[in-house]
């Protein structure tokens, strides 16, 4: 469930892999003391099913996010405080999508949810 970038991510010669068409979510930690959910973001392409990283191989993180409240937003409540409105749903395609659309929504990215 990445984000397909509308403009890639260019990398000429250096990365043989480049340009990166997507930007996937690798990892996302729930901070219940701090209220942050920390998101971190890698480039990189789906190849045959296959998630190839950017340049910064392995489970290297190419930018962190943290979803928290503050000022008129209240992200990080909304988000641990929604609830789910079929009981057939995976609960992590469900998080994973909320926290895709976060970061389109703040603009982090600019692309599609595929």
């Amino acid at each position: 469930m990445p984000i397909t970038l509308t403009t890639p991510i260019q990398t000429g010669a250096v990365d043989p892999d480049g340009p990166y068409e997507e930007v996937k979510i690798i990892q996302f930690v729930l901070d219940t003391v701090a209220k942050c959910i920390w998101v971190n973001c890698q480039y990189g392409n789906t190849v045959n099913g296959i998630w190839i990283p950017g340049i910064k191989a392995g489970a290297a993180v190419d930018r962190s996010y943290c979803v928290k409240d503050g000022g008129e937003d209240t992200d990080y409540t909304d988000m641990v405080t929604a609830e789910s409105v079929a009981a057939d749903e995976v609960y992590y395609d469900k998080v994973s999508a909320i926290l895709y659309q976060w970061l389109l929504d703040k603009g982090h990215y600019i692309g599609t949810i595929t």
